[in-house]
């Protein structure tokens, strides 16, 4: 099957995604894999319109995931090129709390 693969670091899961289309059944398969690219979990039938939610529910969402983002934010990191990405998430969480929207776009 074709798809594509990224990495990820999320509360649940750090390592791989690979999405992979079924054209026999016009789905998805949703694969998490090891550093080493060995798939731990395969996840059937995903439909496009659900891709987004069910990868955040495989890698990142938490039963506690409010509480758990607000423990990460104020752990320190020692890369300072997290620690900025970091600090920017902050800011945008605070601007979304006193209403100011937008998007950020980072140029390299």
């Amino acid at each position: 099957m074709e798809g594509l693969r990224f990495r990820v670091q999320g509360f649940k899961h750090t390592g791989y995604v690979a999405v992979l289309y079924n054209p026999g059944s016009d789905y998805f398969e949703v694969e998490l894999q090891d550093d080493m690219g060995h798939a731990k979990t395969r996840v059937e039938d995903v439909c496009f319109t659900e891709l987004v939610d069910k990868i955040d529910e495989l890698v990142e969402r938490t039963d506690n995931y409010d509480a758990d983002i607000e423990v990460w934010k104020n752990i320190p990191e020692s890369d300072p090129d997290k620690q900025a990405a970091k600090d920017l998430g902050k800011l945008v969480c605070e601007l979304q709390e006193l209403g100011i929207g937008g998007d950020i776009i980072i140029i390299d």
